[in-house]
């Protein structure tokens, strides 16, 4: 059903684009950002190399390749993890949680190490105690972790060398005691270290730079006491930098970006930080449709705004934005329901100028690429498609 969708997006998209024609506009800091040159699945998507059927019941919010690319790990509304061989289209495994999750928010919560040894998925606190579940890939048995603490688990990363799984942590409900970061060995799965990030800071989401060094942690910090949890006057946007070599912060930002549903990712290089996210006037309440949506690129380590673009009323929701593993192109999905069909689909952006390349209409709630970037995983609301990524000239 959700390719119908997708085929029934296309249809409007192009119906629209024939109407009213395509805008060529700039962004806020007077850089390019041209028109989609296609609408066709061809160019950067090539070979459809396989359908793997979810059924209709619910919607697929996450997917990770393994290391080597023959594992599909997909997290499905309904709370369970499902991993694939794609190629056989074989489900392997279903790995069932707690019925509390985090879906619809952070979309760094589920990840194979760096050897493929281990798949660990965290989420908010379960009956059992349990908010980190890690299981070995080689039998699929659940390794017996050391509770962090109260509050909900909200994001991970595994370190460049997998021997460390970097946690994020709210604090408990109502309390000023702020977010944390829990670092568990995965020599025993048990707590190595814990860093209090600051009073009254809740971390939304997270992001490890490539060489394994820094941490980049966005939400924002409540300076009132008691906490009012109804968009407070005096509450601030916040993006750290934290040096995981010394154990500091690096230098923190105010982007104005609102992340409890954005999305942030570094480029391969190291050198960009790309944040999406609602953009809220400082000190008001969100009032629904009239709210803008900002991708906005960070220089690091410099910490500087070098391009961004807004959409006023646009009501888009990218809820994955991924680097091609290269760093040569930026892909944005979008799964919104909206009048009846799905959202804007896929976005194909190059990384440096924000050129919008291909866009590609549709319900995509969650992209993946394999770490070779040979291979694209397009989750929809009740199937994943994988293909093969043919950039243009590569073809």
């Amino acid at each position: 059903m959700g390719w119908q969708h997708w085929g029934r997006g296309v249809c409007c998209w192009l119906l629209w684009a024939a109407g009213v024609g395509l805008e060529v506009r700039a962004d806020d800091l007077g850089h390019p950002w041209p028109a989609t040159t296609s609408v066709a699945t061809a160019g950067f998507l090539g070979s459809h190399l396989a359908t793997l059927p979810d059924g209709d019941r619910y919607r697929n919010e996450q997917n990770t390749f393994s290391p080597d690319g023959e594992l599909l790990a997909v997290l499905g509304s309904d709370g369970h993890i499902r991993v694939w061989n794609w190629r056989r289209k074989q489900l392997l495994q279903t790995l069932l949680r707690d019925s509390r999750n985090n879906i619809g928010y952070p979309d760094q919560t589920l990840a194979f190490s760096p050897d493929g040894r281990w798949l660990a998925y965290c989420h908010p606190s379960a009956k059992d105690g349990r908010n980190l579940s890690v299981w070995n890939t080689h039998d699929w048995q659940l390794q017996p972790t050391e509770p962090g603490g109260r509050g909900d688990y909200t994001g991970l990363n595994f370190s460049s060398n997998g021997r460390e799984l970097l946690v994020l942590q709210d604090a408990p409900s109502r309390t000023s005691d702020g977010s944390r970061l829990s670092v568990y060995r995965s020599a025993d799965w048990q707590v190595d270290w814990q860093w209090g990030l600051s009073d009254r800071f809740f971390g939304r989401q997270m992001a490890l730079s490539p060489d394994g060094k820094t941490l980049a942690i966005a939400g924002e910090r409540y300076p009132d006491l008691p906490i009012n949890w109804s968009w407070p006057e005096k509450h601030r946007y916040q993006l750290h930098f934290l040096s995981l070599v010394t154990r500091q912060v690096l230098f923190s930002i105010e982007p104005m970006l609102e992340m409890t549903r954005g999305r942030m990712v570094w480029r391969p290089d190291g050198q960009v930080l790309a944040m999406f996210g609602s953009l809220y006037p400082l000190g008001r309440e969100p009032s629904g449709p009239t709210n803008s949506d900002g991708l906005h690129l960070y220089a690091f380590p410099a910490g500087e705004l070098i391009q961004r673009d807004n959409w006023s009323n646009a009501n888009r929701a990218f809820v994955s934005v991924r680097y091609s593993p290269d760093g040569k192109y930026l892909l944005l999905s979008d799964g919104r329901m909206r009048n009846g069909y799905y959202g804007q689909g896929l976005r194909i952006l190059d990384a440096h100028s924000l050129a919008a390349l291909q866009e590609i209409p549709g319900n995509v709630t969650a992209i993946s690429f394999s770490a070779d970037g040979r291979y694209l995983s397009l989750a929809g609301s009740d199937e994943i498609r994988i293909h093969a990524f043919t950039p243009p000239l590569a073809q």
